[in-house]
């Protein structure tokens, strides 16, 4: 899951006061949250923590789980500068393939280590933090043809499949199903910045799918102190355009629907970015 430099991009961004008072409000929270830190048992060298957040951000009071946390602490006390956190990407990767195995390594844990407390997560509905349960006797056979542009029936046949498949899993995991975005995961962040280090900010490095966390969260909290440096951007989920986001929703089920109907937005506009294609990305790869 090691992610490309090219087209790396660096947002060194604060804001000139802090304000945990007023995020601490908006979360309905009025202390610093408490971690208690133990081996993880599954991460080497790493020890983890649980923090209680709400579901729906929406609801500080409704129904609430815990995300995981892990660490890596400073080595020298004396040299630490801070807490660095690590931004997964994916979505779908969490503290076992970020800092476990080789990739601990590729992310210079050991290297932050030097002057930085080392944090990453299983965000919500990953790893340990709730993750998402799905009935694998739903998941979809049908797949869209890939040499030629599908038909109304093939895409509608599919989209049918993909959403008796993500019904499934929102019947298995019930409301937290429904708050996955990232801006909910930007909400986490803001809860973790306030347990880790409420008055010192935090760094962060989001790679892939992780510069998306990071995005949504300077988006919802330009008065907490956090500097953020984005690695391969692939674009804000926030500004896909209507069609774009219609036909994903098609595809995945996200939206549940049993289909979209002839002639919609969603299929329409599936067809329309599928000509925007080079035949060569589409193409089956030959195998000799």
């Amino acid at each position: 899951m090691r992610c490309s430099t090219l087209g790396a991009i660096a947002l060194f961004l604060a804001a000139a006061a802090l304000n945990t008072a007023q995020s601490g409000a908006a979360l309905g929270q009025t202390t610093k949250p408490a971690l208690e830190w133990a081996p993880c048992g599954d991460v080497p060298d790493t020890e983890c923590a649980g923090l209680e957040v709400p579901v729906d951000y929406a609801k500080p009071n409704g129904a609430k789980f815990t995300l995981r946390l892990g660490r890596a602490p400073a080595v020298d006390p004396a040299k630490r500068k801070g807490v660095l956190l690590l931004l997964p990407g994916g979505p779908g990767p969490g503290i076992a393939e970020m800092m476990g195995g080789d990739e601990r390594k590729a992310q210079h844990v050991a290297d932050f280590q030097q002057q930085y407390d080392v944090v990453t997560w299983d965000p919500r509905g990953i790893g340990k933090s709730s993750p998402i349960r799905c009935d694998p006797k739903a998941a979809p056979k049908l797949e869209m043809p890939l040499d030629r542009k599908p038909t109304q029936a093939e895409f509608d046949a599919v989209a049918r499949a993909n959403a008796a498949f993500i019904q499934s899993c929102a019947d298995a995991s019930g409301e937290l199903f429904w708050h996955l975005s990232a801006k909910y995961t930007a909400q986490d962040i803001e809860r973790m910045r306030q347990a880790l280090s409420p008055d010192d900010g935090l760094l962060g490095y989001g790679g892939s799918y992780g510069s998306a966390y990071g995005a949504a969260y300077l988006e919802a909290y330009s008065l907490s102190s956090f500097h953020l440096n984005a690695d391969g951007h692939g674009g804000s989920v926030l500004t896909d355009p209507p069609a774009a986001s219609a036909a994903t929703a098609a595809l995945f089920g996200s939206h549940i629907a049993a289909a979209f109907p002839a002639g919609s937005s969603g299929f329409n506009g599936f067809a329309a970015r599928y000509d925007t294609f080079t035949p060569p990305l589409l193409a089956p790869t030959p195998h000799g």
